[in-house]
């Protein structure tokens, strides 16, 4: 029997003919019993708190909490006896103990106020929870009920309740003892005097609140409503707590006020404030000061009268845009500009690589010749491979041509096929690693003149837009066609429009 008590991380077992394995008796009381394993109590119960069953004196609080009771043969695991007051009990196992011969998982209150069970998990048995209405179940008490190999078996406790998502008593870890502290405000802005009501969302049975409003006033109710009389960016904390750990936390909010009678501040972004027109920008009215109207000015001509307005600016050029927020008490004026430029409608590419390939020389390579050479002969046969690359571009070309300088005549100045893969090199490629190219001529040169440019049109899809594009010439004539590379002074070019 003790009076006043601490007992933690201890082993209880077989107290043969004992009442209990542990015993809070006497008028003070109080303590913590953590982190225990009580087994078979013989005849009694785990713990017992109380003087005497006749005696109606108050004994202090006693935190139950973390310990596992396995197999105690009594009538409960805890009993709260006569005059036992404010107890909580928490988090703790109780395992296949019996009363005679029927499972009696429990935990008793037989009188008293103020008692107080949350998070307690009973393993195989009766209710996690039997008591009188005194006791209070504060929620996530769970009864499961798992094979056992009989009832000396102790079970994992740690592995087996974290399955449950509860806490795993007998680990040590004392953590998250208290309640989170949580809330909203509403409104969270407002012109003064401005009425907020905070609503208190904490978790982990918090009992008390203490409200500080970050302009002097104050509250220990759980969900008040304050007045912020005057304008100011205020930062409000909530402090939760209970009786059952020393764990507190606070969070915080902002609630702007604004004077009674001022005007807002206008101010906005836009998004993209410049791009290729036609270039439509998304305006986001960002104005403090509780704004009711807008005034949209776009200098192109357009005007809006939304709060967060869309607009397209169909031609090119830097354009003033203002915005004007207005409440009863007056209005503010703010500008940006936003950049349209004009869309690319023509551009000249010179090849990125250029190279042409010999069937009797299979493995070399002429990257570095200043030359593209087409032949088709029994012989031999050349046929030559061009890449570009088209960047700057808005929108799809209409029209692309292919610019070839003719360096030696031919009647047959080639045909050409599009590569789909551009991963080829200028200074790797031979006959042997040359790409394929796609069936379907693109264009036809026909008969070439030396010191000439000739024009090859192909079809705008084949450049649908930015980026490389390679392509094939090959001939079916004996009499070579030969056109300057891009390492001479008049590359090749690729046009579009």
């Amino acid at each position: 029997r003790l009076d006043h008590l601490n007992v933690h991380d201890t082993y209880r077992s077989n107290l043969v003919n004992q009442d209990h394995l542990i015993y809070v008796g006497g008028a003070a009381g109080g303590g913590v019993i953590e982190r225990n394993l009580l087994n078979r109590s013989e005849n009694g119960r785990g713990v017992k708190i109380g003087p005497t069953t006749t005696s109606t004196t108050p004994i202090g609080s006693v935190t139950i909490r973390y310990n596992t009771f396995f197999g105690n043969l009594g009538p409960s695991n805890i009993q709260l006896s006569h005059g036992a007051c404010d107890n909580p009990i928490y988090r703790n196992i109780m395992v296949r103990s019996y009363s005679s011969s029927t499972p009696n998982v429990t935990a008793f209150n037989l009188n008293g106020s103020g008692n107080q069970a949350w998070d307690n998990v009973g393993w195989e048995g009766g209710s996690v929870i039997q008591s009188s209405s005194n006791l209070q179940d504060m929620g996530g008490n769970i009864k499961v009920d798992p094979m056992f190999d009989g009832p000396e078996t102790l079970l994992p406790m740690n592995e087996a309740t974290a399955a449950y998502g509860r806490y795993a008593p007998g680990d040590g870890d004392t953590t998250d003892l208290g309640p989170t502290a949580s809330f909203t405000a509403t409104p969270g802005s407002g012109e003064a005097p401005l009425v907020v009501a905070f609503t208190d969302t904490s978790t982990g049975v918090p009992v008390s609140w203490a409200w500080d409003f970050g302009d002097g006033g104050s509250a220990s109710v759980q969900h008040p409503s304050h007045t912020f009389a005057t304008a100011g960016t205020f930062v409000v904390q909530l402090t939760a707590g209970n009786a059952f750990g020393s764990s507190t936390s606070s969070v915080t909010v902002t609630v702007t006020v604004v004077a009674a009678g001022s005007a807002p501040v206008a101010s906005f972004t836009a998004s993209p404030s410049s791009g290729t027109a036609p270039l439509v920008v998304a305006f986001t009215d960002t104005s403090t000061g509780v704004p009711v109207s807008w005034a949209w000015d776009f200098g192109d001509g357009g005007s809006a009268s939304v709060q967060h307005p869309s607009h397209t600016f169909a031609t090119a050029g830097t354009f003033v845009v203002q915005l004007t927020a207005g409440n009863a008490f007056g209005e503010s004026t703010i500008t940006t500009t936003v950049t349209a430029s004009a869309p690319v409608l023509s551009a000249s590419f010179v090849s990125l690589a250029d190279t042409y390939v010999k069937n009797t020389q299979a493995t070399k390579n002429y990257g570095r010749a200043s030359d593209l050479r087409l032949r088709q002969a029994s012989s031999s046969i050349l046929r030559s491979y061009l890449k570009f690359s088209v960047t700057g571009l808005s929108g799809s070309p209409t029209s692309v041509t292919l610019g070839l300088w003719v360096t030696d005549r031919s009647p047959d100045g080639g045909t050409v096929f599009l590569v789909s893969d551009s991963t080829w090199g200028e200074l790797t490629t031979t006959w042997a690693t040359a790409p394929t190219y796609q069936p379907g001529a693109l264009g036809v040169a026909g008969r070439v003149t030396s010191g000439t440019y000739v024009e090859i049109v192909l079809p705008a899809s084949v450049v649908p837009g930015n980026g490389t594009y390679s392509f094939a010439l090959t001939t079916t004539s004996s009499d070579s066609a030969v056109f300057a590379s891009r390492e001479s002074s008049t590359p090749p070019v690729l046009m579009v429009s």
